[in-house]
């Protein structure tokens, strides 16, 4: 089956457990959404187009305390030192790419790139943004 310049193979239209024929529910690849990301490979990520990256991108691994704030330089509290003090740390939100993105901790406004940011702290507190405006 041919549509608008999408070839959906019989085998996909079998395997879609939806049993979808409205070609609006392949990908550009000819393969069907529900798969979502299962056997994703950074081949077949760059063949999609962008509209089908943002429909299939999972945000589930972003620290939901982060979400709004790349770019920002942030100071977050995360447990407590020997003296009982919270232990504070400062760093700019980045966010890796990808078809399964996570948060960055960027130390610095020149660093190229970052560890994982935590999956959560006791508190975040927003500074001021990466290019130094207040």
């Amino acid at each position: 089956m041919t549509v608008s310049t999408k070839v959906i193979s019989s085998k996909a239209i079998a395997a879609c457990p939806a049993s979808r024929l409205d070609p609006a529910h392949f990908l550009s690849d000819g393969s069907c959404l529900c798969a979502g990301l299962d056997g994703m490979t950074h081949a077949r990520w760059s063949r999609l187009r962008p509209e089908e990256q943002e429909q299939l991108r999972d945000l589930s691994d972003l620290t939901p305390q982060l979400i709004g704030l790349e770019g920002w330089r942030v100071e977050v509290t995360e447990g407590v030192d020997d003296n009982g003090e919270p232990r504070r740390r400062r760093f700019y939100v980045g966010r890796s790419t990808g078809w399964r993105p996570i948060h960055l901790e960027i130390a610095r406004r020149d660093s190229s790139g970052g560890e994982a940011a935590s999956a959560s702290y006791d508190s975040v507190r927003k500074l001021y943004p990466r290019d130094g405006s207040r």
